[in-house]
């Protein structure tokens, strides 16, 4: 076999690389005689997962959208949406393990750390089979698996911090809600569309119980996404949970459930679901960004800050999905990259400093974390040369050209409360004395390394945008135009 038709075979097998390398990996951590070999086991499933998702992204940019069958009736489909979606959160999800896998093992005990690296490798195998699902069933019952190994992950640092038991139970309560919703919402939409394959909303309008159905299953992933202000469960995980957690919460669940939930909205407003969905689709979007860009404001903990602007932004990009456009849908692709990265960029900074009120002279005690701090406020204020300023630019075009000023005004306010408490942020780190208590201590090199590969990731976005706009909009045309017909 020539090293073509090799690149070639990996490039289609590719999605299921990605689904299978974590799974694996869960194994070799139950199997690993200790923690940190666990967390080496770990990051070479991540590592794999994210070859493989870039190798089917490149195989779909360059032969079209492909299926890979399971078994019968199951199936993951994949085109640009899911595919560049899924490479980038899983890309990002590597680096995020570089930076809070070693903090992960101050947070949990030695015996069940091995576990919770475990878990989080679960929730990444669950999340990227939810954003490449070719049914709906397949996405609810990965979002529920992906919600016992988040509360599973969070419950392990519980011997150290009490109430991580609490933010583990409330995880799962949370999503054991969006699993009643999905299967109910499926039911529904069976009973209406006589089948599971979302190509069977195209063959003519949807019914009442069809079209309720999939605003039940868009939901529950909205649910599990931190939508605010469905994200009630958010806050306990990035201030009680181990690090680790908001860290897998962030740069996979989040928007790779955005992915899914992408899927159902667009059938929904593209098979006439008519006013009543977009309408409840803006008044969700433009909720999560008023509320989560409040919350961000308002946070005293570097962590949860993070996950409220990841929220501010996932609602931007739910806004720019009502346009039901090309361009919107683009807008939206490149925002939750670019919310992934800032959120993850603040969310490591966490993981050096978590009180916002501690940040004082943090640039000169910790100069990479404050480093990957001051770019991720950047990016969630839309500074120039940032991907967050492409994206917020983007939306804001595909907005105006439909007429929606309204979701633009929203837009341009998240990036201006971005301004405010990225400016308190920034202030206290660079312009203010260190407290008299505190101590620079050196960073593991592990983390280090994770920083500071960040940061390179940062800058290298940044000056990036045109090609970066390009693969968006080219995930933003596989979206309205799904579901394809796809040849397995």
């Amino acid at each position: 076999m020539t090293p073509g038709e090799l690149f070639l075979l990996a490039q289609q097998h590719g999605v299921a690389g990605a689904v299978a390398a974590p799974l694996f990996g869960v194994m070799a951590c139950l199997m690993a005689p200790g923690p940190r070999t666990a967390l080496a086991a770990a990051l070479i499933a991540l590592a794999v997962a994210a070859v493989a998702a870039a190798l089917a992204a490149v195989g779909v940019l360059a032969h079209g959208p492909l299926a890979y069958v399971l078994s019968e009736g199951l199936a993951l489909r994949v085109d640009a949406w899911s595919a560049l979606m899924t490479a980038a959160a899983l890309g990002l999800g590597f680096i995020g393990f570089l930076v809070g896998g070693a903090g992960y093992l101050r947070e949990a005990d030695p015996g069940p750390a091995r576990y919770g690296f475990a878990a989080a490798l679960g929730a990444v195998a669950t999340t990227a089979a939810a954003a490449y699902g070719g049914n709906l069933a397949f996405g609810v019952l990965a979002l529920q698996l992906a919600g016992l190994s988040l509360a599973a992950l969070t419950a392990t640092a519980g011997a150290h911090r009490a109430q991580a038991l609490n933010a583990g139970l409330r995880v799962l309560t949370a999503f054991g809600v969006a699993g009643v919703l999905g299967w109910f919402g499926i039911g529904l939409f069976v009973l209406g569309a006589g089948a599971l394959d979302p190509a069977s909303a195209y063959s003519g309008a949807l019914g009442g119980s069809a079209s309720s159905g999939l605003l039940l299953v868009f939901l529950a992933f909205c649910l599990a996404g931190l939508i605010a202000p469905l994200n009630h469960w958010g806050p306990s995980l990035f201030g009680h949970g181990p690090g680790l957690a908001g860290i897998v919460a962030l740069t996979l669940i989040g928007p790779l459930m955005f992915v899914a939930a992408g899927r159902a909205v667009n059938i929904l407003l593209d098979s006439g679901g008519g006013p009543p969905v977009g309408v409840s689709l803006l008044v969700l979007g433009g909720a999560s960004a008023l509320v989560g860009a409040f919350q961000a404001l308002v946070a005293r903990d570097l962590r949860r800050l993070a996950g409220y602007a990841f929220a501010a932004q996932a609602g931007c990009a739910l806004l720019s999905l009502a346009l039901v456009t090309p361009a919107g849908a683009s807008a939206a692709a490149l925002k939750i990259v670019a919310a992934t990265l800032g959120a993850l960029l603040l969310a490591a900074a966490g993981s050096r400093e978590q009180d916002v009120a501690r940040l004082d002279g943090l640039a000169r005690r910790a100069p990479l974390a404050a480093l990957c701090a001051a770019l991720g406020c950047f990016i969630l204020m839309s500074a120039p040369f940032t991907i967050g300023y492409s994206a917020s630019w983007i939306a804001v075009e595909a907005a105006l050209a439909r007429g929606w000023w309204p979701a633009a005004v929203v837009t341009v306010l998240v990036s201006l409360a971005g301004v405010v408490f990225g400016g308190r942020i920034l202030e206290r780190m660079y312009f203010r004395a260190s407290p008299t208590d505190a101590v620079a201590v050196g960073r593991p090199g592990l983390s280090a390394a994770g920083l500071a590969l960040l940061a390179l990731v940062a800058v290298v976005a940044g000056f990036a945008g045109a090609p970066l706009a390009d693969l968006a909009a080219q995930a933003g045309r596989a979206l309205v135009l799904w579901p394809l017909d796809i040849a397995p």
